[in-house]
């Protein structure tokens, strides 16, 4: 593929939002320029021809909206159908448009130039937000209005689909990326997505990751420093991107295409892919269970032709945020049902909706708080909507005859809100008739005051699940969503690992399952030194399983025992850091 001499070798670095590799020719695709609109005013002489010009515009974009949802499989792409009816919704925004026709006939000038100057001003607002996913936000109005404008300015590609065009797949590089663009992508025809500025919890994101197109976000520069027909080596697994690879990078390329082939979903195949992979256990044979995290049905098959064992953690807050309204009692049951059934009897654990604080539902009214990560979210929340809590139980209680169901409460925080919930619970099996011993009830240890006093939410409850990103989030008091805080939030920590210690031990002692389901679980060192400090039970993301369990399979659980227990009587990160380079090879 490479065969341009004075072709220079480049190098790009960003986030990574979706796993995977891929090796093609750049692809480029840029948002429409508001700095020219910005000085792109004239007056107009005929402000009725004006408005109509307006009103034709709206009309064209929300035909295509709807086209667009149309063309799309709500079973394959949920999440797109819910974001093209919420632009539809924010297309309909009397106010706005309203604004617009008045400055038009208040100052008889052109259409584009106010609307370009009313996504500045949202922009603005937007940004000032300090949370990542309310700012993500902006590209849904973003894009609405962005369409808008090529339709005012009859640009091509809002009404046909640029990639029809195209005769090899490539990877697609962009300034940006709005929802409806991935709404436009033939996905035999994308390889992988570069951009240049995007939140790795956005929209966007969710959408690549659940098609399984590997992409990467925060890449400064890069329209500007690639042109169209340029080699290009994603690797969306490290964040870094080869503009006209070398012998030595392609080479590389081959090696590992191969793996990710070789971990690619398997369809209606993952069934056997799953029993293909024998347990996990250590050399002297303890069995370790490692479990997937998914938010989606699309994830499943990924999870099990990755091997895992169950679904550790369902992240029931995905399936409503990928909706524009709140979704009917048997539109949820259905999910649940099919994620059941997908896992063919194996154990799957339904948190409950984890909602508030950065994970907002945009058609239930939330109340504004100074500190949402403190405020009403998970288990909070719940109870103060009960009509909710009952109708997203129910879907739940009613699905679990497909399955093997365990309940997992979060953001539980004292026993007398675990106790109204395990009162719900029984309530709605009683009335709904439903075998209460059908399914288990455990929470999240998420909380510090949890993690302290573990013992009497033991005795009533079935399982816990360390969820370790907000456990350390709190103990550090060092907020997760904020990148420069990051040398605050110390994994590492012996005061981190003797707390996980203390919540395993308290497990044995009741004989309750003890798993560990934030990021520490999916990096293959972390996991090593959960296992020593007595957790038996892993759930962390699906590309993360194959390094996980090579790395347990490598070591005996008494060597892991030492190490944790060497980790635990340091008294700085940094010497644990250390302590772990030595299972590290080379």
């Amino acid at each position: 593929m490479h065969s341009e001499t004075t072709a220079k070798r480049l190098e790009l670095t960003g986030i990574p939002i979706a796993p995977g590799c891929a090796l093609g020719k750049a692809h480029l695709l840029r948002q429409i320029s508001l700095e020219a609109l910005e000085v792109n005013l004239f007056p107009v002489q005929d402000v009725a021809a004006e408005i109509a010009r307006l009103e034709r515009a709206v009309q064209q974009t929300r035909t295509q909206l709807e086209e667009l949802r149309a063309q799309v499989h709500a079973d394959d792409s949920r999440d797109l159908v819910g974001i093209l009816g919420a632009q539809l919704t924010l297309l309909e925004d009397a106010e706005l448009l309203d604004k617009i026709r008045d400055t038009i006939r208040d100052r008889a000038v052109n259409t584009e130039y106010l609307i370009a100057h009313e996504i500045r001003q949202i922009e603005a607002v937007f940004r000032n937000l300090k949370d990542e996913v309310m700012r993500s936000r902006f590209l849904d109005v973003q894009d609405v209005h962005h369409r808008l404008l090529r339709n005012l300015l009859e640009i091509e590609h809002v009404r046909t689909n640029p990639f029809r065009r195209l005769t090899a797949p490539v990877v697609l590089v962009a300034d940006r990326m709005l929802p409806s663009d991935i709404a436009l992508l033939e996905l035999d025809k994308i390889l992988g997505i570069i951009i240049e500025e995007g939140s790795t919890v956005s929209h966007v994101a969710i959408i690549a990751k659940s098609l399984g197109i590997p992409a990467m976000t925060e890449v400064p520069h890069a329209t500007t420093r690639l042109r169209s027909g340029d080699d290009l080596l994603l690797n969306a697994d490290t964040g870094q991107a080869i503009v006209h690879p070398d012998e030595n990078d392609l080479a590389w390329y081959g090696k590992t295409h191969h793996h990710h082939l070789a971990r690619r979903p398997a369809g209606r195949n993952g069934r056997k892919a799953a029993e293909a992979h024998p347990p996990c256990q250590t050399t002297d044979g303890v069995r370790i269970t490692l479990d997937a995290n998914i938010g989606s049905l699309r994830e499943v098959d990924e999870a099990l032709h990755a091997g895992a064992d169950g679904i550790g953690l369902l992240r029931s807050e995905f399936f409503y945020l990928s909706r524009q309204e709140m979704p009917t009692l048997e539109a949820e049951t259905d999910f649940y049902r099919d994620v059941l059934r997908s896992m063919h009897k194996r154990q799957v654990t339904i948190r409950l909706l984890d909602i508030g604080a950065d994970k907002p539902l945009p058609y239930l009214q939330l109340p504004q708080e100074e500190n949402p990560q403190l405020g009403m979210r998970g288990i909070r929340l719940l109870l103060r909507t009960p009509d909710l809590l009952k109708r997203h139980l129910r879907s739940i209680l009613h699905a679990s005859e497909h399955g093997t169901v365990r309940l997992l409460l979060p953001f539980i925080t004292t026993l007398h809100d675990l106790d109204r919930m395990l009162a719900v619970i029984h309530d709605l099996c009683r009335e709904d008739q439903i075998p209460r011993e059908r399914f288990h009830v455990g929470i999240m240890v998420e909380i510090p005051v949890v993690a302290l006093d573990t013992d009497p939410f033991m005795r009533r409850v079935d399982f816990v699940s360390i969820g370790t990103n907000d456990l350390i989030q709190y103990l550090f008091a060092a907020c997760r969503e904020a990148s420069h805080l990051q040398e605050y939030r110390l994994t590492h920590h012996p005061a981190i690992l003797r707390l996980l210690h203390a919540v395993a031990n308290a497990g044995k002692a009741h004989g309750k399952s003890v798993s560990v389901c934030g990021e520490m679980a999916s990096d293959p060192t972390m996991a090593l030194l959960l296992i020593g400090l007595g957790i038996r039970n892993l759930s962390l993301q699906a590309n993360a399983l194959p390094q996980v369990r090579t790395s347990i399979q490598k070591h005996s659980l008494a060597a892991l025992d030492k190490l944790a227990r060497e980790a635990m009587e340091m008294d700085r990160a940094e010497e644990v850091l250390a302590l772990l380079k030595q299972l590290q090879p080379g």
